[in-house]
């Protein structure tokens, strides 16, 4: 049976790589005409794309199919 405190460490370093990688998705600036990709709970994204209509300090307004949406920007993540 695995050790779960060698376990949660293992985690922890992996989150940390994580955070040195790349920048908070929150740092990330997102202006009406990006494209982005919507991420799942784990961050990997989910293959659904839409526009940013307007950009806001936590959400970010987002059209799917001519339906705007508003979203947090913890969901979202610029396509280049």
């Amino acid at each position: 049976m695995p050790n779960p405190i060698k376990s949660t460490c293992a985690i922890e370093r992996v989150l940390e790589n994580l955070q040195q990688t790349r920048p908070s998705i929150s740092e990330v600036q997102l202006r009406p005409g990006d494209k982005v990709v919507v991420l799942d709970m784990f961050g990997c994204p989910t293959g659904i794309h839409g526009t940013v209509e307007k950009s806001e300090m936590h959400s970010v307004g987002v059209i799917w199919e001519r339906d705007t949406i508003t979203v947090g920007r913890s969901w979202l993540r610029k396509v280049s």
